[in-house]
């Protein structure tokens, strides 16, 4: 029970760190087309920049001249208004002196307006190119950022990939570890004569020499992929393993699972219905095939999970019949007690929390005997003439 409940928390914790990939992949591919997409745009801005800070210091220098020449035609308009004002018309000289003086003022004047034109028109550029310039500067900047952003995105890729690829590595060791579970029920039905033991040998006998195939398979790949692999990767590049890499990388042996309870057959019950093994109880996981949420291998349920309501529930036995195992501390299995029926049926109680102190090997009890307690999960199982029925048949 603890084993289902890790795994249903590994599964969802899976579940939500590839939701979280997929979603900064989509931003990743999102933020490399913008990036693409606007890199010969960039380096236009770039030189456009460039060239606009020559042209502000030409036109500063440029600027800084006009400036100097305003003010040299304004000292010569000073200096003529003054020419003037001291020039007397009693004379013919002085008269001449006069036009001279006027005539240098009326050109220092022009020239004034010129310059300040020019001044005005320096200025007007020169403020045009720095508004430019910022806006240009602002794209670089907006550019760079979002570099930053994906670089920052994909160190988080890295991460999650890295703690998906720990997660994965734990559920299938608790994958495994439920198949064991199993494996183990199934051995002891076996050795009871419940099962031919002689079919489930064979069929792992088969798994295991499929799973060894596969294993000198992968390895080979594996030897000549290295060999193909480039030397001139940019190491300054974040490598990022990808998601279908994982699941290259599943264990074979998890891989190879297939049905737990392949080579041995399946039967339906047509006989009468009887009690179920708790009162009240809800059923968490059914009897037969189903997928496993995160690699979808095709598995093989061969009992029904009961999640009783109540803790330290009494379990009770589903028909009449000889106690024919009961064993307590039954390793992963925890305490274990087998009824032998009529007809070939037997019912499996396992994972119990603790066994009726009454309870022994040999002893024939009536339905509705308690064979023991529990508090989170019974696993009830059920078979007829060396085959797996569904137990859940067997109440209403």
């Amino acid at each position: 029970a603890y084993t289902n409940n890790k795994i249903k928390l590994l599964a969802m914790q899976i579940k939500s760190k590839e939701d979280n990939y997929t979603n900064i992949k989509k931003k990743l591919a999102n933020l490399n087309n913008i990036i693409f997409l606007n890199k010969v745009k960039l380096s236009k801005v770039k030189q456009e920049v460039k060239l606009l800070d020559k042209l502000t210091i030409k036109n500063k220098k440029e600027t800084a001249t006009t400036q100097a020449q305003i003010i040299d035609e304004i000292t010569n308009r000073y200096s003529a208004s003054i020419g003037i004002s001291l020039a007397k018309k009693e004379t013919i000289k002085e008269l001449v002196d006069k036009e001279v003086y006027t005539l240098l003022l009326d050109d220092a004047a022009q020239n004034v307006l010129t310059l300040n034109v020019k001044y005005l028109k320096l200025t007007n550029n020169a403020r045009k190119n720095l508004e430019k310039t910022k806006s240009l500067t602002q794209y670089i900047k907006n550019q760079e950022a979002q570099k930053k952003k994906y670089n920052k995105l994909k160190i988080e890729q890295k991460n999650i990939l890295r703690k998906l690829s720990k997660e994965h590595k734990n559920y299938q060791k608790q994958l495994k570890l439920i198949i064991s579970k199993q494996e183990k029920l199934q051995d002891l039905l076996g050795s009871s004569n419940i099962l031919k033991i002689k079919e489930i040998k064979k069929q792992r006998a088969k798994k295991i020499k499929a799973i060894a195939k596969k294993k000198t398979t992968k390895k080979k790949k594996t030897t000549q992929k290295k060999a193909k692999t480039s030397k001139s990767l940019d190491n300054k590049e974040i490598k990022i393993a990808s998601r279908k890499k994982l699941y290259k990388e599943i264990d074979l042996d998890v891989r190879n699972i297939g049905s737990s309870t392949k080579g041995v057959k399946i039967s339906k019950y047509r006989g009468i219905k009887t009690i179920s093994p708790l009162r009240n109880y809800t059923i968490i996981k059914k009897f037969g095939t189903y997928y496993d949420p995160v690699y979808k291998l095709k598995l093989f349920n061969e009992a029904v999970s009961m999640k009783p309501k109540r803790p330290n529930s009494k379990v009770y036995n589903v028909l009449k019949g000889k106690i024919v195992y009961a064993n307590k501390n039954n390793g992963t299995l925890e305490n274990v007690v087998i009824v032998q029926h009529g007809n070939g049926l037997h019912t499996v109680y396992s994972h119990l929390d603790a066994i009726a102190p009454t309870l022994k090997v040999g002893k024939y009890i009536k339905k509705g005997f308690v064979v023991g307690r529990v508090s989170d999960v019974l696993m009830f199982q059920a078979t007829k003439n060396n085959k797996f029925i569904n137990p859940k048949d067997l109440f209403k």
